[in-house]
């Protein structure tokens, strides 16, 4: 396997996608694999909206979301949702990305559409 997603659909916001990990093997990193994968999920659901959290720290996922961003039109915006005090060890903050309204990138050929519906 060289990469997953994990994510639902709200069941609170059923138009809403929350992505709860992306992975990607090492060796498949920097080929735009997590991107393809996250467009798959934008293109092949009712998703009009995605949701995350990350930290400051993760500069990769942070990317990975802007550019989705950037990729869809959409607005992105940014907010602390568990901060340091709400945790019993301190950790850092986990900030909530929320990307929306999605519209679906048709730029991708029908080669690279049965591609990634291998990958997932």
């Amino acid at each position: 396997m060289l990469g997953f997603i994990t994510g639902f659909m709200r069941p609170d916001d059923p138009e809403t996608l929350m992505i709860w990990q992306v992975g990607v093997d090492e060796a498949a990193r920097g080929h735009g694999l997590a991107s393809r994968m996250l467009d798959y999920l934008v293109d092949t659901t009712s998703a009009q909206n995605l949701e995350t959290t990350v930290t400051d720290d993760n500069a990769a996922s942070i990317r990975l979301f802007a550019s989705l961003a950037d990729r869809h039109d959409a607005v992105h915006d940014i907010t602390p949702l568990f901060t340091p005090e709400m945790y019993p060890d301190g950790h850092d903050t986990e900030y909530l990305h929320r990307i929306g309204p999605l519209v679906p990138n048709t730029g991708q050929d029908s080669t690279e559409q049965r591609h990634l519906a291998v990958v997932r």
